[in-house]
C-alpha cells in the first residue's frame, strides 16, 4: 500500500516538474498552428486554411497531458484558448462558404474541424463549463454560426459520411450554440435586412 502511494506521489511530482515544459511548448504551437508562418500577435491575414492532422494530434496529445491534473491548465487557458476562438470566429465570418472538408487522402483538414478538434480536447480535459467561458457570445456571431453549422452539415451536398462534419466540429459548434443561446440580448441585434 505504501508503495502504491509512493509511487502516485512520484508521479504527481513528475507532472508538476514537466507540466510548465507542456505549457510552454503549448503556448509555441497553438498560434504556428493557426497561423502560415511565426509566432506574434495575430495576424488575420496569415491564418491558415487547413492544417495537417499530424499537426492537431500534437496539440491534442499536449493537452492530454493534464488529464488527471486539469487544473495545473488554468493560469494559462485563457491565453491557449482564446487564439483558438478568435481564428475559429474568423474563420465563419469570413471564410464559411469555402469551408473545405478533408482531403480524400486524409492528408489535411479544415481549419475548424483542427480548432475544434483542439476544443474538444480541452473540453475532455477541464470540463465544457469551464471551457465554455471562453468562447465569445456576441450577438453578432450568433447568425454566422448558426448559418456555418447549417451550411457545413448538409448530407444532401456530401458524397459520402466523411464529408461531413465530424462529432468533435457539431459538439463545439452545439456547446458554442447553446452558450450564445444562453446569452440575453436584443433579438433585433441579431435579424439580417431581409
Amino acid at each position: 500500500m505504501a508503495a502504491e502511494e509512493e509511487g502516485g506521489d512520484d508521479l504527481e511530482i513528475h507532472v508538476q516538474r514537466v507540466s510548465a515544459k507542456v505549457i510552454d511548448e503549448l503556448r509555441l504551437s497553438v498560434p504556428l498552428f493557426l497561423q502560415k508562418s511565426g509566432p506574434g500577435a495575430p495576424d488575420y491575414t496569415r491564418i491558415r486554411k487547413v492544417v495537417k492532422p499530424s499537426n492537431t494530434a500534437k496539440i491534442e496529445r499536449l493537452i492530454n497531458t493534464f488529464q488527471e491534473w486539469p487544473q495545473l491548465l488554468d493560469p494559462t487557458l485563457e491565453h491557449l484558448i482564446q487564439p483558438l476562438v478568435t481564428a475559429f470566429i474568423h474563420y465563419v465570418q469570413n471564410y464559411a462558404i469555402r469551408y473545405r472538408q478533408a482531403s480524400p487522402e486524409k492528408l489535411i483538414d479544415p481549419l475548424p474541424r483542427a480548432i475544434c478538434r483542439s476544443l474538444y480536447t480541452f473540453c475532455k480535459v477541464r470540463g465544457p463549463k469551464v471551457i465554455s467561458r471562453f468562447f465569445r457570445n456576441g450577438p453578432d456571431i450568433l447568425e454566422p454560426m448558426l448559418d456555418a453549422f447549417e451550411l457545413w452539415n448538409r448530407p444532401a451536398e456530401c458524397a459520402n459520411s466523411s464529408d461531413q462534419l465530424i462529432w468533435e466540429e457539431k459538439y463545439v459548434m452545439l456547446l458554442w450554440l447553446s452558450h450564445l443561446a444562453l446569452t440575453p440580448f436584443d433579438l433585433e441585434s441579431i435579424s439580417t435586412p431581409a
